[in-house]
């Protein structure tokens, strides 16, 4: 018997309750900065388009896709057990 279970994350936060724009707030706060406040006069505005940058790359190699890699990795320990043995280590 299987049970299967569905789990739903999201970002939380009050801040992401309530995310409409607040005029009276923005203008006091680019007039607090030095700034300026332009809700739909956005004329002279550049936009660049985006690009896409990509993060760690991983590529996984299973050694037992790839025979000779193996026999190489179990004739290494071989001989690593070989030459211990007659060095006198154990």
């Amino acid at each position: 018997m299987t049970h299967d279970e569905t789990f739903v994350v999201r970002a939380g936060g009050p801040e992401l309750d309530d995310v409409a724009a607040r005029d009276k707030v923005l203008r006091e706060i680019a007039q607090a900065s030095g700034g300026s406040y332009a809700f739909e006069e956005l004329r002279d505005v550049a936009i660049r388009s985006s690009r896409e940058v990509r993060v760690g790359r991983q590529q996984s190699v299973e050694i037992w896709s790839t025979p000779g890699l193996l026999l190489l990795g179990v004739a290494l320990l071989a001989l690593e057990w070989t030459l211990r043995r007659r060095m006198g280590h154990s």
